[in-house]
Formats: structure tokens, C-alpha cells, sequence
């Protein structure tokens, strides 16, 4: 990088601004930064390994990954538009937009090259590989190759940098500790005599035509102050010196062990190397790779993809400016309790986390820690309360997932899979056994265990409100089957309409109308009348879909990424932002009216917003819906269609005679006989008024 001094016809409605999925955790702790840059309007670009990516940001909240070569291996901005990417492999691309778009520059040669420098528009240099460098005058139309004699860098050695200082004097070090220089642009090249040993030179900077440094192993800092002819040996304890930067006329320099110096007189001096560590946090990264300037704030970055800040110009102070997501871990659940808070939950063959966020899925922070892979299923309450179930038993939380109890053991022991947390407490799990068989769901009611023989394995569960709810077979090798209880749990019953096989995910709309997808067909079919009957989804619906309502619903196609909407139920659909972008998923989507979240492979959580102007209708502007509660009149329990946010209950002369909050039943058995009014308040603050008869 640069050393800065539904019906056959679908209709489209395409977003004319550029709107694309941002990724919010770009990197996980088994990354490696290995490079970073700042462009002046505040841009920064971050070349990442395992697996390699370049990344931007201008709040450093979102990132977008850019198109150009993969596995990036240096970045050159000649500004804030224009730039080049270079990969590992030699491809070579170019922008003019700030990597909006790009375009792959031929330099005619087959040879390896992963280093980058441009005086200007015109004049640049790659090189990389053994002793070749490549060099353009016309902004990359044109290359002609360089090759640096045998006798100068032998057999073997690579060129690890390169930079010139204009148009006809440049520099390469050596991953020998050798410095080379040419005086008429790369003709001819001198070796420069260093006073040490053939330890590796990793950066060459050159502050004004004069003063340079090329820093490398051990610490080391070799200076010149005439143009690259002597070189003075100043060490330094920095170790492995990996990346060495000027800003605002101070020189940083950071390498292994977190180790990190700075320099105000220009490399004449350092100051006592310290260590950079944020306050409360255990990551024990090997090597700093990278720094950048953010305005006022000095970043550096390296192994476990985490990226730290300076509070303070010395660099005596530091936090986390990005923590990097556990990783490599599959996300096997996510889950949002309200527009703000959400839990994601993911696991490997070794490890398991739990994540949180309190910001809309912008920023996630770990919350908890786990051996085998414990987290896999989440079942979160708008009041706060949650499960998260994994293999070894379930772990609860009472305050949204910032915290989670130890791990407690499931009776019968078994392989879970879903869970799904009632509102009272009660809670279901699901089972992938191998024997016996007839353990498919188990329940947890109070403190006593229960399990369903009638029920082979259950993969997927879901309730439309306390009393409905579904269960089906879901990755399994028994043949596929669904189940429905109206009692609460207490007893479940097969729906035998049902023959489309296992399932991969249920979709309730209403107690009455619902979608399946199947796991062996690959499709959708829906019910209208609780699972009585079936019908096959048009064929125009997007492979992934949701419905806030009976009417409003956001889909995708998984194959171009394109967004859908619909207004009318899923007779037509419209594509409201073409988006082809290949860090949308296909997996685990969470649905907002102004945003859609989605989360797969290695904790990568990508977030699309989406313009007002193209917003579904929310669900307080439907007139049609309505708020049920049951049964009424009654002497006992009256149940609320739906979880609601608040009830107040007043008598027949106006007098408030109780008040709840957070649930979906009441008991009225103390009221005395007569009619009442519950004045409702939903989640989402939707008001309604109920009449009811307690006798």
C-alpha cells in the first residue's frame, strides 16, 4: 500500500442509487490484516488473509468488499479514486472510482509479481518475484519488464518492496537484507552496502528525496539521510519491524509480540518500544502487520483479525477499534428480540460463540465461549428471556444474551437441534437421534422433563402464538413428517396433509396461514388453514422470503441476489434492488421493513438498507390486522393472539383495575363478573381496544 506522505409477470421497480449488502464483521480471528491505508476524504482499505479479501469503510462501522483481483497482496491509492490491486497470484486491477468498479490490467508477462508503486498517473512499478520488476509510463496501458541482474540478487531472493522517490530514482530491498537502487528508472541498479547480516528487509520509505528507511528483522532500521548512498544501522526493540508509516511528521513503526515505537525526528531516534494492549481484552495476537490514519486516530492491525486504536498521539493508550468475530465458526442460528437487539449463535468441530448486538447487527460482541459445538439453536423473547441449546444441553439468558447461564443438562440426553421458549417459561427441544428413535422432541415445563415418543426427530419448531404451534422433521435420515399442537405443547398430533417431506424452515403468518420449505424438494407449499390443507407456491416467489403480514413480505433471489418485494400477498412481485453481490448468502436471514441482516459462513454478517422510498408496508399501517383474544367471554386464562408489549384493564366506568406487560394471557379469575376493556399495546405500538365478559 501507499506510504502517504408472482404473476408470470414480475414487475421492476429497480433502486436507482447504489445500494449494496455491507459486511459488519468483516474479519474473524483467523484472519491475518496484513495491510491497511487511509485515502484523504477518510476511506480505508483493508487487505485481509485466510481467506483473502480487500475490504473499505468510511465510518468503519460497515465495510464493502470490493471487486478486483483475489487474494489481494498490496493496495496503491494514488488518491482518493484512482488505484491499483495487486493479488499473490499477479493479477493486476485498476479503478478510477474508488472501487465502485474496476478494471483488469494486462502487463503482458506471466511472471508472479505482489508488490505495487506509482510516482504519478503515469509512471508505476510492480514487482515481487526473484528479480523482476515491470514498469508502466502511461497509466498502466503499456509495461515493459525490468530485469535486475543475476549478480546483484541471486538465485532465489525476492524482491519485498519497492519505492520510488520520482520518476527516475527507486529503491527494492530484499527478503536477503540487500537495498538496490536505480538512478534512470530501473536501466541499471547499484547494490547498497548495509552494515548487517542477510536478515529479511519486509518495507522500504523514503519521509523526502533524502531520508529514508528500510526496516526488517530484529528490529532493525536502516537510515540514510543522502539519497540511499550510506546507510546507518539504528535498532530498535521492536522485534520483527513489519510496517513503518509517516503522519504528521512523526514516523510509527510496529512489528511482532504487539510491539509498536515511534520516531519525531524523523528515524534519528525511537522511543522505548511498547506493547499495545486494550483494557479488558484477551486477544494475544503474534504480529502487528499494519497502521493507519483515521484524522487524529492511529490503527494497527495484524493476526487474529483485530484492529486496535490509539487514544493518544504517543500511542500510550489504546482499545479496541475492531474486535475480530471467533472464527472460523459456521453461524447455525440469529435471532432478533427487538430493531436493536439480536444474538447470533455459531460453532465448529472444536469451538462454539455466542454474539450480541445493541445496535441494529452493526457491531457484535462476544459473549460467551464454548468447547464442541454447543450453540446451535436460538429461541429469544421480546421481554428479554432466551435459550440457546447445543449438544451438551442449554444455556438461558434473562437480559436479552448479554449474559448466559452455565451450561445445563438436557433430560433425555440426546443430539439437539431447534429449541423454541414459550412465553411462561415452558420450552421445547428438538432431536436428531440416532437410538431409539421415539425421542423427537422434548419439553421442560417448570423443572420437569418430558419427551413425545410419538415423534421421531425434530428439526424445526415454531409457534404462532401460546397455544398453535408446529414441529417437523427436519436433517434427517427418517422420511419427513409434521406435527401441531393447539393446547400449548401438551399433546401433538400428526398432520398428515402434509407429504412434501423433511423440512428446512416454517414460516407462520397467521395461526391459520403458514409456509414450509422443504429440505428434499427444495420448495415452498402453504397452508390457509392451519395445516388442513396444502398448496404449492408459485414458481415466481423468490427462493428466500418473509412476511411481516398476511400482504407485506421482502424476498430474494439466491442465485442474482436481487430484492423483491410484495404489497398483495405474493401475487406479484417486485425487484425493488439489483444486487448481485456475492457476500449475500443463502442462509439465515433476518427481516427488517428498512433493512435486512444476513449471516453464514465464518461469522460473516451482512447487512442491506434499504431506501424508505422501497419499504413494504409496516404492520402499523394495516388496517386488516387484528388483535384476537380468546376465549370470551371466560372465568379463567384469556389468551392474546399475539406477545404484546402492553394491557390495561379498566371496568365499565373507566376505573383501572390491573395492568401487564410483556405477554400474551391474562388471569381474570379474581375479577369480579361483568364487561371490561383491554387497552392493548403491541410490540411494534399498535393500539387496540377489546371488549370482554368475565362470568
Amino acid at each position: 500500500m501507499r506510504k502517504f506522505i408472482a404473476l408470470t409477470l414480475i414487475i421492476s421497480f429497480v433502486n436507482s442509487g447504489a445500494q449494496s449488502w455491507k459486511t459488519v464483521t468483516p474479519f474473524n480471528t483467523a484472519n491475518v490484516i496484513e495491510d491497511m491505508e487511509t485515502t484523504p476524504n477518510g476511506t480505508t482499505y483493508v487487505i485481509a488473509s485466510a481467506p483473502g479479501r480487500c475490504y473499505k469503510t468510511s465510518d468503519g462501522l460497515t465495510w464493502s468488499l470490493f471487486t478486483g483481483s483475489s487474494n489481494p497482496s498490496d493496495l496503491f491509492m494514488l488518491d482518493d479514486n484512482n488505484g491499483y490491486l495487486i493479488s499473490t497470484f499477479g493479477s493486476l486491477s485498476k479503478t478510477t472510482d474508488g472501487w465502485q468498479t474496476s478494471t483488469n490490467v494486462n502487463y503482458g508477462t506471466a511472471l508472479t509479481y505482489d508488490k505495487v508503486f506509482f510516482v504519478n498517473d503515469n509512471v508505476g512499478f510492480i514487482s515481487g518475484y526473484r528479480r523482476f520488476v515491470n514498469k508502466t509510463l502511461d497509466g498502466g496501458q503499456t509495461w515493459s519488464i525490468i530485469s535486475i541482474p543475476s549478480t546483484l540478487i541471486s538465485s532465489g531472493v525476492d524482491i519485498t518492496d519497492i519505492h520510488f522517490i520520482n520518476e527516475q530514482i527507486g529503491f527494492v530491498v530484499t527478503d536477503d537484507g540487500q537495498v538496490l537502487k536505480t538512478t534512470d528508472q530501473g536501466l541499471t541498479w547499484n547494490m547498497i552496502q548495509l552494515q548487517a547480516s542477510s536478515y529479511d528487509l519486509n518495507e522500504i520509505l523514503f519521509v523526502d528525496e533524502n531520508i529514508g528507511m528500510a526496516v526488517g528483522a530484529l528490529g532493525q532500521v536502516y537510515r540514510t539521510i543522502d539519497q540511499g548512498n550510506t546507510w546507518t544501522l539504528i535498532d530498535t526493540d521492536v522485534g520483527n519491524a513489519l510496517d513503518i508509516r509517516l503522519h504528521n511528521g512523526v514516523l510509527y513503526l510496529v512489528g511482532n509480540a504487539r510491539t509498536f515505537a515511534l520516531s519525531t525526528d524523523l528515524g534519528a531516534t525511537w522511543s522505548p518500544t511498547q506493547t499495545v494492549n486494550a483494557p479488558n481484552s484477551s486477544l494475544l495476537i503474534n504480529n502487528l502487520k499494519a497502521i493507519t490514519f483515521r484524522g487524529s486516530d492511529i490503527l494497527v492491525a495484524g493476526d487474529e483479525g483485530t484492529i486496535f486504536k490509539a487514544n493518544n498521539a504517543s500511542g500510550t493508550q489504546w482499545s479496541l477499534f475492531y474486535e475480530g468475530i471467533f472464527g472460523s465458526l459456521v453461524v447455525n442460528d440469529i435471532q432478533f428480540m427487538n430493531s436493536n437487539q439480536g444474538v447470533m449463535v455459531g460453532s465448529s468441530n472444536t469451538q462454539s460463540a455466542i454474539y450480541y448486538s445493541a445496535n441494529r447487527g452493526i457491531t457484535w460482541q462476544r459473549k460467551a465461549l464454548a468447547s464442541s459445538s454447543f450453540y446451535r439453536s436460538i429461541s429469544m423473547k421480546q421481554d428479554g428471556k432466551g435459550i440457546v441449546v447445543g449438544p451438551a444441553g442449554y444455556s438461558a439468558t434473562t437480559n436479552f444474551g448479554q449474559s448466559w447461564s452455565s451450561s445445563i443438562p438436557i433430560q433425555p440426553s440426546s443430539a439437539y437441534t431447534k429449541c423454541w421458549l414459550k412465553n411462561n417459561g415452558d420450552f421445547f427441544i428438538g432431536t436428531n437421534p440416532g437410538a431409539p428413535i421415539n425421542d423427537g422432541l422434548i419439553r421442560r415445563s417448570g423443572t420437569n422433563w418430558s419427551q413425545f415418543t410419538n415423534m421421531i426427530q425434530v428439526g424445526e419448531i415454531k409457534f404462532a402464538n401460546e397455544q398453535i404451534g408446529f414441529a417437523a422433521v427436519g436433517n434427517s435420515t427418517y422420511p419427513g413428517a409434521m406435527w401441531k399442537t393447539i393446547d400449548g405443547g401438551s399433546t401433538w398430533n400428526p398432520v398428515n396433509s402434509y407429504t412434501e417431506g423433511r423440512v428446512e424452515e416454517i414460516q407462520i403468518v397467521t395461526p391459520d396461514k403458514l409456509y414450509v420449505r422443504s429440505l428434499d424438494f427444495g420448495n415452498w407449499v402453504y397452508s390457509e388453514n392451519g395445516g388442513q390443507t396444502w398448496n404449492t407456491v408459485s414458481i415466481n416467489f423468490p427462493r428466500r422470503f418473509y412476511f411481516f403480514d398476511e400482504f407485506n413480505a421482502y424476498g430474494i433471489n439466491t442465485e442474482t441476489k436481487d430484492v423483491y418485494k410484495t404489497v398483495d400477498g405474493g401475487l406479484t412481485w417486485q425487484i425493488i434492488i439489483n444486487n448481485d453481490n456475492s457476500l449475500c448468502g443463502v442462509r439465515n436471514f433476518i427481516w427488517f421493513p428498512d433493512r435486512i441482516i444476513q449471516a453464514s459462513e465464518q461469522f460473516l454478517v451482512c447487512v442491506l438498507d434499504i431506501e424508505s422510498s422501497l419499504q413494504v408496508e409496516t404492520t402499523k399501517s394495516n388496517p386488516k390486522r387484528k388483535i384476537i383474544v380468546y376465549p370470551n367471554p371466560t372465568a379463567d386464562v384469556l389468551h392474546i393472539s399475539e406477545f404484546v408489549k402492553d394491557i390495561t384493564v379498566v371496568d365499565i366506568t373507566g376505573k383501572k383495575i390491573a395492568h401487564y406487560s410483556y405477554t400474551n394471557q391474562i388471569d381474570v379469575t379474581k375479577f369480579e363478573k361483568g364487561i371490561y376493556f383491554l387497552d392493548i399495546m403491541t410490540v411494534d405500538d399498535v393500539k387496540t381496544i377489546q371488549k370482554i365478559m368475565k362470568y
